[in-house]
Formats: structure tokens, sequence, C-alpha cells
């Protein structure tokens, strides 16, 4: 599909959309840069947070998709 194309199914979805929500969020999404040259700037808590994950990471402290998801329907059949 051409990328005018799928231009006009999104504008031609938009034309008829209600939910407010979902239409404040692909506003928000519309909102980051196209040309993808910002960056985002992490807080000294998010870097630390970052770094202590990587930390856990190496020392082989995390669980593998398939544990997660065992977890996961463990905990919703509570």
């Amino acid at each position: 599909m051409s990328n005018q194309a799928l231009k006009q199914q999104v504008l031609d979805c938009l034309e008829t959309f209600e939910d407010d929500t979902i239409l404040d969020e692909i506003y928000r999404l519309l909102q980051v840069s196209p040309s993808g040259n910002e960056r985002y700037v992490f807080t000294d808590s998010q870097m630390n947070l970052l770094n202590s994950r990587e930390e856990e990471i190496e020392k082989g402290n995390f669980l593998t998709e398939e544990e997660a998801d065992q977890e996961a329907e463990k905990w919703l059949e509570k």
C-alpha cells in the first residue's frame, strides 16, 4: 500500500471515530518527531533504575519469557 493510500485510510477512520481516549492517544503519538532526531532524556532516578536492572541481568537475576508467562498464569488463577 502506498504511503498516500495509507494516510487516506487513516484519515477516513479518524473521520468516523468517536472514542476520545483513543483519539487523545493518537494525537499524542503524532506529536513525536517524525525525523526521529529527538532523544529522550532520562532522569537521574530513571538512569539509576536502568543501571541496577542491567546489573541484575548480568548476575543472571531475571526470568525467561516462559518463566514470566508461567508466573503470570499463576497470578491470574488466584
